[in-house]
């Protein structure tokens, strides 16, 4: 029934220890095992069976919205000189998944923005994915990546490059200790 509700649907186990299931429709079914031996111990797993919507046929459509409209990576980048709030657009029937990624132009220093776990929800919307704030990356150019994943595995991916460039900086939290006693 699910992971997070304590009503739970006991199946009988065949003469091998196994149990069927029939999916009556696509997304995902939680299975708790409690296992018990001879000599009373006891073991409890939780996983998660995925059942695929076979009308889902395709990768994740993603698209940059908002400020990051029509970037890509061999484009103008963007030049981000104040707070701007970064968006996309998501389009996919059993979606796992995204993550927004930046990290210095030509580098493999990936820092994640962002990342959200979806329980194979169907999404056509517009997503609000964070807020890049230049004060907070030195000035120079930027990739950012947006990938998503779906319930079958499949993957999308969307990169756009930016320009940071502000002479304000956050100053970097610091902790000192003088003396330990």
């Amino acid at each position: 029934t699910g992971l997070d509700t304590d009503t739970w649907q006991t199946v009988a186990l065949d003469s091998s220890g196994r149990f069927h299931v029939q999916a009556t429709q696509p997304g995902l079914i939680d299975v708790r095992v409690i296992a018990t031996d001879t000599d009373g111990n006891t073991r409890t797993l939780d996983r998660q069976l995925r059942i695929k919507d076979p009308a889902d046929t395709s990768a994740p459509a993603l698209a940059w919205a908002g400020v990051l409209q029509g970037a890509t990576l061999d484009g103008r980048p963007l030049d981000i000189t104040s707070p701007a709030a970064l968006q996309a657009s998501l389009d996919e029937l059993q979606a796992m998944g995204y993550r927004l990624q930046i990290a210095p132009a030509g580098s493999d220093q990936w820092q994640t923005l962002v990342e959200q776990s979806l329980d194979a929800a169907t999404l056509d919307q517009q997503l609000a994915l964070a807020s890049l704030d230049p004060a907070a990356f030195n000035n120079g150019v930027y990739q950012l990546r947006l990938t998503a994943w779906d319930l079958a595995g499949r993957t999308s991916e969307i990169d756009a490059r930016v320009i940071v460039d502000t002479v304000q900086k956050t100053a970097p939290a610091a902790s000192t200790t003088d003396a330990t006693y």
